[in-house]
């Protein structure tokens, strides 16, 4: 009856000639004071302006929503972009995708940012640089998009699109504030640089990442362990800028992170600190000589357990079958752990010799037992009576191997599990021995790589700089023989 005396009114007032009931409620339904009955007669039959007037009513992400999106999205370039963020938020990227690509045909310009996020999101760098590369969008990119772009361009390694793209940058605020990070973190070099003081101490560590996210997470992580052990046997540079092409790094599954280590060679008389730490995007935290590698899914509590690793801290967990530190033919010490090889003695062995090979000892009461016995024969061990002393207690740290482990406490340590505490008894220990457990430095890691590369020349200098690092001639000697 309503419809009937809408066309009735509509035609009393139009003529045929000039007469488009779709234009003249597409007009109406523009008013603020369009009627319910002009609504609903027009979503009846499909006018856009009275689907979008009932999409902007409805919740966002129901299925009614979805129904009027949908049916608009086959004209309305804002609709297609706007199913193709809610499929996004249902992490169903391939329905995003779509939507993104019908909106883009539809020269909704905001949907080349999306769809390039995306393509960021699913790790698809290149074609994310296609999709904001695209010739007729490069004239409507909103800053926010060309910001975008930019630092797409820094995890692409493209320094020339930056440089070339400074003044647009340098136009409006946000393109101001991301240039300072551009050279606060080095990917962009002034021509004439005022340099940074390098921190003097003993354990300097420059961290580097791949792209301006991770510079920034590295940053926090610094600033969030400034205060907690054993950070404060360290000073940190400001993190600097490495494009992930430049690294050439890998990982298998859950595996440890992997870098081809001949590729510092280029920057390497650049980098004034001992080690040298990298934050990837994905791989295993792990130490190699003297550099740390981590993702950007570590916490601090990797960091800091990592950390431990450069200052000669070793594992309270299971290393791997044959790991160099659990030698059945050797005794072996850390500043935490000291292996031995099995032996159960009908003699009781010295004490004298044991605690000299603990680097701890000094902290041993003289009535704390270090072995006891069972069955006649002798074993090395404090007995869990003494559980709250220091002393010589079983860790996990050889179970794979055949000898065994000990550490000084019966209690479980950042060295075990990453959430739990570093005993002050460890810092204590790093105090007292800053050198003598310690890995050696980055230099060590390009000797090495220069070695397997057979640049003889190349071993010899970054040998003689890995030396000029330590004093003690036993730590020396091992670094002449490569036997870190």
């Amino acid at each position: 009856m309503y419809r009937i005396l809408l066309i009735l009114s509509l035609l009393s007032i139009l003529s045929t000639s000039s007469f488009s009931i779709q234009r003249y409620l597409t007009e109406q339904l523009k008013r603020p004071l369009y009627s319910q009955v002009q609504l609903s007669y027009g979503l009846s039959i499909g006018v856009i302006q009275a689907y979008k007037l009932s999409q902007e009513k409805l919740i966002y992400g129901s299925k009614e929503w979805r129904s009027k999106t949908l049916f608009l999205a086959d004209t309305q370039g804002e609709a297609a972009w706007q199913l193709g963020d809610y499929y996004q938020h249902q992490k169903d990227y391939r329905s995003a995708n779509v939507w993104f690509q019908q909106a883009i045909s539809l020269n909704y310009f905001p949907a080349f940012d999306a769809l390039a996020k995306l393509y960021q999101v699913e790790q698809k760098f290149d074609q994310a640089w296609q999709v904001l590369s695209a010739v007729d969008v490069a004239q409507h990119l909103s800053n926010s998009a060309f910001s975008n772009k930019v630092q797409l361009a820094v995890q692409l390694g493209n320094i020339e699109f930056l440089t070339n793209n400074y003044q647009r940058l340098n136009q409006y605020t946000q393109g101001r504030e991301l240039l300072k990070k551009l050279y606060y973190y080095q990917v962009l070099k002034n021509d004439s640089p005022k340099h940074m003081p390098i921190k003097k101490c003993a354990n300097s560590l420059q961290f580097f990442a791949t792209n301006m996210a991770d510079l920034a997470h590295v940053s926090a992580l610094l600033r969030s362990i400034k205060h907690r052990l054993p950070a404060n046997h360290f000073c940190f540079e400001t993190p600097r800028y490495r494009s992930l092409v430049q690294l050439q790094c890998h990982t298998q599954g859950d595996g440890a992170i992997v870098c081809n280590e001949q590729r510092w060679f280029d920057i390497a008389d650049t980098i004034h600190s001992r080690y040298v730490g990298v934050l990837l995007p994905k791989g295993g935290a792990n130490v190699h000589y003297g550099m740390l590698y981590i993702d950007r899914q570590d916490d601090s509590n990797v960091l800091l357990h990592e950390l431990s690793h450069l200052l000669g801290l070793v594992d309270e967990y299971p290393l791997p079958n044959h790991h160099a530190f659990c030698n059945i033919k050797q005794f072996n010490s850390s500043i935490n752990v000291v292996s031995f090889p099995h032996t159960k003695q009908l003699i009781k062995p010295s004490r004298a010799k044991i605690l000299a090979r603990i680097p701890w000892r000094n902290h041993i009461k003289k009535t704390t037992p270090i072995m006891y016995r069972k069955n006649n024969y002798w074993l090395l061990g404090t007995p869990t009576s003494e559980k709250d002393t220091i002393g010589l207690y079983a860790t996990n740290t050889c179970d794979e191997n055949p000898s065994q482990a000990f550490k000084a406490i019966n209690q479980g340590t950042k060295l075990s599990q990453n959430e739990l505490a570093f005993p002050k008894l460890y810092d204590q220990l790093l105090t007292q021995y800053p050198q003598r457990y310690r890995m050696p430095s980055f230099a060590y890691n390009l000797a090495i790589a220069a070695l397997i590369q057979g640049d003889h020349q190349r071993v010899s200098y970054w040998l003689q700089k890995a030396l000029a690092t330590e004093h003690n001639a036993q730590r020396r000697t091992k670094i002449i023989n490569a036997e870190y």
